[in-house]
């Protein structure tokens, strides 16, 4: 995992996620003349196989992302944006203006309604980073009280070491377990993810806390007392590096 930030933090729950790596699926959708910009859009319509976007979805409101380039921006207030003349949420994602629609929220209520933080103590580029970790689809994602969620850091490396075991650690195969699987997955996506929990032998994940964002592929290990077995044996390996 990589260390804890302050741009974006969580500090009413720790929110755990798993993602979908579900390629381009919404539509291109263009304004309809050739000197105004074209952008896509994505919505609670779009296809995207089973996968939900967790912090979205928990507003219980309907939303939209338009995507639009940075040399071209969209213009709004449009057809997609709810009749808001300004996105709940923007950042940047590469060559790509990401604008978050969530209808009648605006910035302030949205971060209220999620217990998301943002600053820009690192600037402009970090935070946009961190808010396309979170504002991306995920299969399998899901809030918990603090007391549950149990997160130990290494903090005895040297520079060095760190940047070697960044991102490595372990992760109990039963907080795999925990995580939600979405309605909208097939029957058949839902049995090839509960398989892949029980057996997979490392995953990709986002943990969100007071203390900022955390990201890695850790191993999954089953069983508390295996845990700590394998962190007595391979110090160096177990736990995430802040």
């Amino acid at each position: 995992m990589t260390g804890p930030s302050s741009e974006v933090t969580s500090p009413i729950s720790q929110t755990a996620q798993a993602e979908s790596h579900t390629g381009s699926t919404a539509a291109d959708t263009s304004l309809g003349s050739s000197t105004l910009p074209s952008y896509t859009v994505i919505d609670q319509e779009t296809a995207l196989g089973g996968a939900i976007y967790p912090f979205l979805e928990a507003t219980g409101r309907a939303w939209r992302i338009v995507e639009s380039s940075v040399k071209q921006p969209a213009s709004y207030p449009n057809s997609h944006t709810f009749g808001m003349d300004r996105p709940t949420l923007r950042y940047v994602n590469g060559g790509k203006i990401e604008d978050i629609f969530v209808d009648g929220l605006t910035t302030e209520a949205f971060l209220e309604k999620t217990g998301l933080e943002l600053n820009m103590n690192k600037g402009g580029f970090v935070l946009s980073k961190r808010l396309s970790r979170l504002m991306r689809p995920y299969f399998a994602s899901g809030s918990f009280p603090e007391d549950e969620v149990t997160v130990k850091y290494m903090d005895d490396l040297s520079a060095d070491q760190v940047k070697v075991w960044d991102g490595a650690g372990l992760i109990s195969r039963a907080m795999l377990e925990h995580l939600v699987i979405p309605a909208g997955a097939s029957p058949a996506k839902r049995a090839e993810l509960l398989e892949e929990l029980k057996d997979c032998k490392r995953v990709e994940f986002t943990l969100m806390s007071g203390l900022g964002q955390d990201k890695g592929h850790p191993a999954p290990v089953s069983g508390r007392e295996r845990l700590r077995e394998v962190a007595r044996r391979r110090r160096d390996t177990v736990r995430p590096c802040r």
